[in-house]
Parts: C-alpha cells; structure tokens; sequence
C-alpha cells in the first residue's frame, strides 16, 4: 500500500527525478556558455560523446557518466533549442532519423505510411499551424514516394526556420497531438501494469487539464508523457538521465509501446537538468549498406549484380598477378651479375637458370662460366640450353609453355573484361537514357501532381471562402428572421390592437347613430311643433295682414293720384 501511494520512478519526470541535487552539483564549465552562444538554431550538427565530455570538463561525476554513455553503446548527440519544446524536438528528431535510417527500402516505406496515416487525422485552427501541417505533410508524402530527405543532414537544415509555420514547430505540434490523443482513452496500460486513470490519480493529476498542458506550445514535458510516447508512436523510447551527482550512476529509462523486433524504431532523448537533447546509438550520418541499391529499380539492380560479378573475377585476375609478382620478388638471389645492368640476377624456381628482373636475360646456373643468353619463351632458339655444359632444362620450357597459357588467358579475361565494360558501358548508358525519361517523366507528373494539388488548395481555400460567408449570410439570415419575427410579433399585436379599436369605432358609431335618430326624432317632434305653432301664428295675424295690404294698396293708389295730378 505505501508503494501504491507514490508513483513508480519510471513515471516520474525526469526533470523531477533529477531533484535540487543536480542544481547545486551540475555546474558548467565556461565551455557549455561557449557552445550554448554559439548555437542559435532549432536542432545541431551530429557531435560525439567526446564534446558532451568537454562540456562538463571539471565534474569528475559527469565524465564517469559519458564513460558509462561509451560502454551503453552510445556513439553521439545533437543539439536542441531550449523554448519549452526541446523534449519534443528532440524525440520527432530521433524518430524521423529512424525512419530514413531503415535497413531496408520495405522497412522504410512502412514506418513512412504508418506516420503519414496518424498525421493525415490532425486538424489544425490557426493558419499559420495549418500551413506547416500542409508543409509536413508534403514532406512525409515525399519520402513515402522514395524522394524528399534523402539524408540526416538534408532532415535537419529542412529545420532551420524558425517561423510559426516551420516544419520544426510543426513536428513538435503532432507529437503534442498524437500523445494527447492517446489520453483519450484512460483505461489504457501504460508499462507499470497500472492503467492511466489510476496513475494520474496517485500522483494527483487530473487528465483533462494533463492534456490541456500536453497541447499547450513551449510547456516542458512532465509525469506520464514518457509512457504515453511510446505508445502513440509505437517506439521504444530510452531517457538518459544525467545529472553529475556524487552518488548517482547513469540512469536509462526505458518506455516500451508492445511492439518488439526490428520493426519497431528505438528512439533515444538526453536529459541534463531542465533540458533535453538527442542522443544515438548509431552514427545518423552513415546510411545502412545497400539502402540505395534495395530501392533502386529491376534493370540497375541487375546491371549492379552483374557488375559486381566481373568487379569479383577483375580482383581475382589481379590478385593472382599481384601473387607472381610477389614470388618473383621474393625469389632466391644469386651470385651472378647481370651482363647489362650489373645488378645479381635471380634464381629461378624448379631451374638451373638466373635471370635478371630488370632486364630479363637468363643465364646457366651450373656452370662455372658464363654461358649463353637465352629469351623467354622464344621459339627461334628452341628449348634454352647452355652453351658449355650442353645442360637442357626441359622443366623449364614447361613452366614458360604454363606461363604463356597463363598469360594468354589473362589476356583473354582482359579483353572479355574490356568488352563486357563496353558493353556494360553501353547498357548503362541505355539504362540512364531510359531512366532520365523516366525522371522526366516522373517530373511532368509531379509537376502536374503539383499544379493539381495547388488547384485543389486553392479549390479548397475557395470553398473555405464560400462556406464562411455562406455562414456568414445564415448567420445574417438568422438575425433578420428574429427581426421578421418581432416585427410580425409586434405587427399581431397592433392588428389586435386595431381590432379592438375597430370593435370600439363600431360601438362608438352606433351609439352615434343612435343618438343622431334620437336628435332626428326630436328635431322631426320639434318641427312639427314649430309648424304647429306657426301655422297657429299665422291663423291670428290673417285679418291685420289683410288690413296692411289694403291699407298698401289705398297709399299706392294716392300717390298714383298724387302724381297724375
């Protein structure tokens, strides 16, 4: 139960295995301030064990543990830059260098199109991590093709921008990604036998904000994201821990994913107090042999095998050669001296003869005096034989009939030689017309591939356009319908309103026209009474009416009368 409590150390960070010790004993030497000015880029040149032992010249602890990195079998290191990043950097490092140093072109193409498939289910927000995914992608893309990063050394100056969309930031967000997603499932077995949900609760970390940190950009890796690396990029992952301390020995941690044999990539990282770098077991600038070759096509492969057929019967011809020269060379001196050089002459093997390696004249061996000059192999004078003692050496015009068959036949295996070069000379010439076709070909394609692919990114950035202002205009649309909506709310409610003052119009007007047949009633009753009471009027003024007419009538007539007289 009180182990249960604390988490295993292989779960632990190695920036928190490390502890305060490593800051109080890992001091550098002036060299390390040198060496960190000096480097000012993402990832550095391939260095040896020797420069990491330079670098903590005065900590007898640290060398103890480069000497104890030489007998791990590890041969060198690189560089990363310190942004928050590094453990990242140098893991996406370590595992694309494992993928162009694949033994074979089989190998190659299959960790290439496993890391191409988790790549392809990313997706990105910003533009500027959108452009360096697409970048990454096209990259990877290519060296699925057999093209692209035909080297470590191509692989790292590919890193050198250090812009927002550089393929370095790039590398490090889809480690961030891939390990993420492999906390999305807690039940998962990480190496402790333990599942994730359990491990994150004994050491207090709540997953979600765990992962929240994974995917934040320049946060350090802490806790799990060791075991949980291996097991989003099916690697196994060794973590060198080196601190310097007095009591402490190398520490190398092991994550493993499950898969084992020589398919699954071994990827090493190098931990000093708050830093990460990469560190190899094998040299990343010597490609495997026969990498080249695995991958070249049928006819080259053939063409290769032949060559190397007649490359192996050339060095035997020459090796047998170089044999004869050496027996002549290291042939028995004798006492004689050459007649034209004055230097001693040689014995010859199964012989009575001498004969001068220079000037190649032979003489009798047996004789007391000089006797006659003899030629190699000359048919004129016939079997050599000297002139004083008569003594015939047929042994020797056997050995000199051998050597001229020998010699004869080395000419012929030269002159096959030289024909079989010609003609491979030839075919060479046929093969690389056929394949610079080929890769003219291959070109147009690409070129095509290209342009069509530029299309489809256009295409695509159009239709990205068009979706965002089609929703743009839903978006519109939305907001004039709410505003139809009130207005047709606020339009129901004044038809009501209007109804209801149309209802109170209508009563209003009938009152109206209720009271006007009243008034009319009235004024009809009044009417009646007014003709009444004038007919009533004129009944009594009818007589004083009738006198004033006459009365007018009786003026008008005197004034008549008045003017007539």
């Amino acid at each position: 139960a009180s182990v249960l409590k604390l988490p295993a150390r292989s779960q632990l960070a190695p920036s928190v295995f490390l502890g305060r010790r490593a800051n109080s004993l890992f001091k550098p030497s002036p060299v390390t301030a040198m060496a960190a000015e000096a480097f000012r880029g993402n990832a550095g040149p391939y260095e040896t064990i020797d420069t990491l032992r330079g670098e903590f010249r005065y900590n007898p602890f640290f060398q103890k543990q480069c000497d104890e990195l030489d007998e791990n079998k590890f041969c060198g290191w690189r560089r990363t830059r310190g942004d928050g990043n590094c453990y990242y950097r140098a893991l996406m490092i370590g595992f694309v260098e494992q993928i162009i140093l694949s033994p074979s072109a089989e190998m190659r193409q299959q960790r290439v199109r496993a890391f191409l498939t988790k790549l392809e289910t990313m997706n990105f927000q910003d533009p500027s991590e959108i452009e360096g995914h697409n970048a990454l992608l096209t990259e990877v893309r290519k060296l699925a093709r057999g093209e692209g990063w035909a080297s470590s050394q191509e692989f790292i100056q590919s890193l050198e921008d250090q812009s927002p969309s550089s393929l370095d930031l790039a590398l490090v967000r889809a480690a961030r990604q891939l390990i993420a997603k492999k906390m999305e499932n807690p039940d998962i077995e990480l190496q402790n036998g333990l599942s994730l949900r359990f491990n994150a609760e004994q050491i207090e970390v709540e997953l979600p904000a765990f992962k929240n940190l994974i995917l934040e950009m320049g946060r350090e890796a802490e806790t799990l994201v060791m075991n949980l690396t291996a097991l989003a990029l099916g690697i196994t992952l060794k973590v060198c821990m080196l601190d310097g301390g007095r009591r402490s020995r190398l520490n190398i941690q092991e994550y493993e994913s499950g898969e084992s044999g020589p398919d699954c990539p071994v990827v090493c990282v190098m931990i000093r107090p708050g830093h990460y770098d990469a560190i190899y077991e094998q040299n990343p600038e010597v490609l495997p042999a026969s990498q080249e070759v695995r991958a070249a096509p049928a006819p080259v492969r053939q063409m290769l095998a032949v060559h190397a057929a007649q490359a192996e019967q050339v060095e035997q011809v020459e090796q047998a050669e170089q044999t004869e020269q050496t027996e002549e060379t290291e042939q028995e001196m004798s006492d004689r001296a050459c007649p034209k050089c004055n230097k001693f002459m040689t014995k010859m093997p199964q012989s009575v003869l001498v004969e001068c390696v220079k000037c190649r004249v032979q003489e009798c061996g047996t004789c007391p005096r000089r006797g006659r000059k003899t030629a190699v192999a000359s048919a004129i004078w016939g079997p050599p034989q000297c002139s004083l003692c008569e003594h015939v050496t047929a042994e020797l015009e056997s050995l000199r009939e051998e050597k001229a068959r020998e010699k004869t036949k080395a000419a012929t295996a030269g002159r096959l030689l030289e024909t079989t070069r010609s003609n491979m000379t030839t075919e060479i010439i046929e093969i690389n017309r056929d394949l610079e076709g080929k890769k003219q070909e291959l070109c147009t394609e690409r070129r095509a591939k290209d342009e069509l692919t530029n299309d489809l990114q256009r295409t695509a950035a159009e239709l990205r356009g068009e979706r965002d202002e089609r929703a743009q205009l839903a978006e519109a649309l939305g907001v004039k319908e709410q505003e139809l909506a009130s207005e047709r709310s606020k339009t129901a409610k004044l038809q009501a309103a209007v109804a209801e003052l149309q209802q109170e119009m209508e009563w209003v007007g009938a009152q109206h026209d209720k009271e006007i047949k009243d008034l009319r009633a009235q004024l009809d009753a009044q009417k009646t009474e007014a003709l009444q009471a004038k007919r009533e009027h004129n009944g009594e003024f009818e007589p004083l009416q009738e006198a004033n007419k006459r009365q007018r009538e009786e003026a008008l007539s005197h004034e008549a009368l008045e003017e007539t007289w």
